[in-house]
């Protein structure tokens, strides 16, 4: 994140802040109006598979997932 600061004489100062954050949108889209089902808000840092496994997905639904996590066991309870 940059900040820019009027430092009050006329100049424009600009700065790095040191504390970054982020949020994740997780969100299941009905195939069929492709309206969202649900949307869940989490830190950057939250996994989707985290989200994914206390959600029920309905059969026929499609999961995509990123970042490369592996998680055989349940990709077949999905």
């Amino acid at each position: 994140m940059v900040a820019v600061c009027d430092l009050g004489d006329g100049t424009i100062s600009r700065t790095e802040e040191l504390a970054k954050s982020a949020i994740k949108l997780h969100v299941g889209l009905n195939h069929s109006g492709y309206l969202p089902e649900f949307v869940a808000i989490t830190e950057g840092k939250t996994s989707d598979i985290e989200i994914g496994r206390i959600l029920q997905f309905p059969q026929g639904s499609i999961v995509a997932v990123d970042r490369g996590y592996c998680d055989y066991s349940w990709y077949n309870q999905v």
